[in-house]
């Protein structure tokens, strides 16, 4: 049996990606993750939020502390709880290609089988390996190409010139390809689902215990029970994740953690919990989340409305925050007859007060709107000070 799972870095959901996953049978998952690399691979890896790992989260610089000075290899205390670590113990073998960033920050261990080339995908393909295989790629096509137009582009078409090099009735074989995080070059405090909602494709053609797949709105941290569940021990019951062939929970509460490089060097410096909203045939038309910024000791809550095709959301600033002006200028821009009325009943549905900000979706637009209020959800920001214990009360 093979494992693939190619990491897309910083890769955004398209219309061209979900058209090929489409084509080729793909299941597509939205998922909830960190809003950098390392953040999310954690959780992916473990099953676990970065603070379950270490102690006050994990900043760009954690893993250096557990650099080993006279082999230079990180060793973390939390190595065997990885996700390799332990198909590994259970008679597979781990191939890492392009091996800088993941022997670099997470393993290094001496029976990886690792190389700093990318792989030639038909080679792999029609190995014929003595033990069941794990594959690890990150590609990096997009993580400085999503900044302009013309770049943005150009990785795209990249991404679809790897994408179409795969053969996808490979038997035996588990594709699991995905985006880590969302853009993370204008985010400074709160993240907001532009920063940590990412995606994943995934095609099950191993017989054996075959994936089912009923839940598609996931946190990254499901492939982890998933992959125990698959291959190891399917009475494995995760406590804060889910296995996708479990069903959908509308009410789920996600949590993740980011840090920022410019602010702390080794801790956390944000938490997020969020819930998807108002469901409509399976799909969730809104995203209500709570988040914390250490640093400022400060709250937000925020409402994404995303579009029907591609699930994007817009985020806009904070430009007003007095109902009154709100309600002004909305009946200016929009020239909707008893829009406070309307803005009342939206809050009072989510359980919110008034002094927020509420953006109407324009319905030409395919993409959505992130919105912040000016106070919080109060049972997501207790469910999110009870799972970080760093947060102050």
């Amino acid at each position: 049996m093979k494992i693939y799972c190619m990491l897309f870095d910083t890769t955004p959901l398209c219309r061209e990606i979900v058209v090929y996953a489409k084509k080729k049978g793909f299941s597509l998952l939205h998922q909830i993750g960190g809003c950098f690399t390392t953040t999310s691979l954690a959780s992916m890896f473990t099953g676990k939020l970065c603070s379950d790992l270490e102690s006050g989260g994990m900043g760009y610089h954690r893993h250096n502390r557990y650099r080993e000075k006279h082999t230079n290899t990180i060793k973390w205390p939390w190595e065997n709880q990885l996700i390799t670590s332990i198909l590994e113990d259970n008679n597979w073998q781990i191939k890492i290609y392009n091996k800088e960033y993941f022997t670099q920050i997470f393993s290094n261990k001496s029976s990886y089988i690792t190389t700093v080339k990318y792989p030639i995908i038909p080679e792999i393909q029609k190995e014929k390996n003595d033990k069941n295989t794990f594959y690890f790629v990150r590609y990096e096509l997009f993580h400085f190409g999503n900044l302009d137009k013309k770049r943005r582009n150009l990785s795209l078409k990249e991404t679809l010139n790897v994408l179409k090099q795969w053969d996808y009735t490979e038997p035996d074989a588990l594709f699991w390809f995905f985006s880590d995080h969302g853009r993370w070059g204008d985010l400074i405090d709160h993240p907001i689902p532009k920063h940590f909602l990412s995606w994943a494709l995934v095609k099950d053609n191993i017989t054996k215990n075959q994936l089912k797949i009923n839940s598609n709105f996931i946190s990254i941290g499901d492939f982890f029970p998933t992959m125990i569940n698959k291959f190891i021990n399917n009475n494995f019951v995760p406590i804060d994740n889910m296995i996708l062939s479990q069903e959908q929970n509308p009410n789920r509460i996600y949590f993740n953690e980011d840090a920022r490089l410019k602010v702390e060097l080794f801790d956390s410096t944000s938490a997020y919990a969020c819930k998807f909203l108002s469901w409509r045939k399976g799909t969730p038309t809104k995203l209500i989340q709570v988040s914390y910024f250490k640093p400022r000791d400060e709250y937000r809550c925020y409402i994404t409305i995303f579009d029907k095709k591609y699930f994007k959301g817009k985020s806009i600033r904070n430009l007003l925050d007095e109902d009154k002006f709100i309600l002004v200028k909305i009946r200016y821009l929009f020239k909707i007859p008893f829009i406070g009325k309307i803005l009342r009943i939206i809050l009072n549905k989510y359980g919110l007060v008034s002094r927020a900000i509420m953006t109407i979706l324009n319905k030409n637009s395919f993409m959505g709107i992130t919105t912040r209020l000016r106070i919080t959800d109060k049972n997501l920001k207790v469910a999110l000070k009870n799972r970080f214990d760093w947060i102050a009360d």
